[in-house]
């Protein structure tokens, strides 16, 4: 299935998520906070990201990424299929 996604990460800690999986789209706006090895996108209304969010997901409960150089790096549910972000 095709798949597409941006983050934007701004300088204030605020964030912008999108997502295209097939026919689901998610969106996200809220914070963001790096945590040694780790950034954690927190959409607004939640005081933490979700460890098991997913493209199948209805909704955007936020992310936990892995940094690896200047990459960002999703683990996805732990499935074995892992998504980069690259600035």
């Amino acid at each position: 299935m095709e798949v597409g996604s941006e983050l934007l990460l701004k300088k204030d800690g605020s964030f912008e998520f999108a997502l295209a999986y097939g026919a689901n789209d998610q969106y996200g706006k809220g914070c963001w906070v790096r945590k040694g090895s780790t950034v954690e996108v927190i959409p607004a209304g939640r005081s933490s990201a979700s460890t098991h969010h997913t493209p199948d997901d209805s909704g955007f409960s936020g992310l936990v990424l892995t940094v690896s150089g200047s990459s960002l790096v999703w683990d996805i549910n732990g499935s074995g299929h892992k998504g980069r972000f690259e600035k």
